[in-house]
């Protein structure tokens, strides 16, 4: 997979070129992730390290197996993050955002990418996205800790995975829930 170059690096992620990030000293080191299959192409999700020096530039692409080369698309938003979860349908691409720093990971949430007007929306997600299914209108979200269920682009329902009282998971309501 092709790396970004320092000056693409710069320009897509000017903050953290101020935070010290200088063309000397900075490794551009970014890896396919997550990936889905379509026709003839092999759809990915670029990941990074993002500390101690290290960095990237968070992006969606593809291989094309009939040509032998490697595509990618501008994703609004998506140039500071890596992606822990992608979902390649006919006009949208669903995106989980991950950040990888020194210590632990977080959520950067769910982007919403529309092909055909080149512009994405950002849904807040509070953890780190695993897996993404779309079953009728609704999008399926799956995390560490339990699922959200997307319905109209929006929240609708946010449940969590816990031992019942014979150690089988169960799914609790958010709503329902113990936790804060």
């Amino acid at each position: 997979m092709p790396q970004s170059t320092y000056d693409e690096f710069a320009r897509a992620r000017p903050r953290r070129v101020e935070n010290g990030y200088a063309r000397d000293g900075t490794i551009i080191e970014e890896q396919p992730g997550p990936y889905q299959i379509v026709g003839s192409r092999i759809w990915f999700g670029k990941i990074f390290y993002d500390g101690e020096g290290t960095s990237g530039v968070g992006g969606l692409g593809y291989f094309d197996t009939s040509t032998s080369r490697y595509s990618f698309v501008r994703v609004p938003g998506l140039a500071d993050w890596s992606v822990s979860a992608i979902l390649i349908e006919a006009d949208t691409a669903w995106i989980g955002l991950v950040g990888y720093p020194e210590g632990e990971d977080y959520s950067g949430g769910l982007i919403r990418y529309d092909f055909k007007s080149g512009t994405s929306r950002k849904v807040a997600i509070d953890e780190v996205i695993h897996n993404l299914v779309h079953l009728n209108d609704r999008l399926y979200v799956a995390t560490k800790n339990g699922a959200y269920v997307l319905q109209g682009g929006r929240v609708a329902k946010r449940y969590w995975v816990e031992p019942d009282g014979e150690n089988r998971f169960i799914m609790v309501p958010a709503d329902f829930s113990s936790r804060p």
